[in-house]
């Protein structure tokens, strides 16, 4: 699920955007929570750039743009977990393009958030950041 197959332009998350399929995307998450949904197809695009090359509908992007943003935190929690804070407020998401309301989410099958790991690792200034964002 997380390749390209060969001879081909797109993997399995693309074709589902191609199509703007809510359900098989719904599908794909529930059943593949580790998809990842920013691989990018043999010419560098992303499955929201061809969600909307294609004519995908608005709720498509909608949960598409979530379930990335998703992805994204469970890539910022497992940097900060192992104490890479540099990590995980520039290179998953730089930490000015974060969605607010994720810096206090714990995602399902976690026991942390963001805030929870940057207390424990003392991060006081980072701390000070995301107080500041809104």
């Amino acid at each position: 699920l997380n390749q390209i197959p060969p001879g081909r332009r797109y993997g399995v998350i693309h074709q589902i955007a191609y199509h703007g399929r809510r359900p098989a995307l719904q599908f794909l998450c529930q059943q593949y929570p580790r998809v990842n949904l920013k691989l990018l197809t043999t010419d560098g695009q992303t499955a929201l750039q061809v969600a909307a090359e294609h004519g995908a509908d608005e709720p498509f992007t909608t949960m598409l743009r979530g379930r990335i943003h998703l992805q994204s935190l469970h890539e910022i929690l497992n940097l900060a977990r192992d104490g890479n804070f540099l990590a995980a407020t520039t290179q998953v998401t730089p930490l000015w393009e974060f969605p607010v309301q994720y810096v206090n989410l714990i995602p399902d099958g976690r026991s942390y958030g963001l805030l929870h790991q940057a207390a424990y690792h003392g991060q006081v200034a980072l701390l000070r950041q995301l107080r500041q964002l809104q």
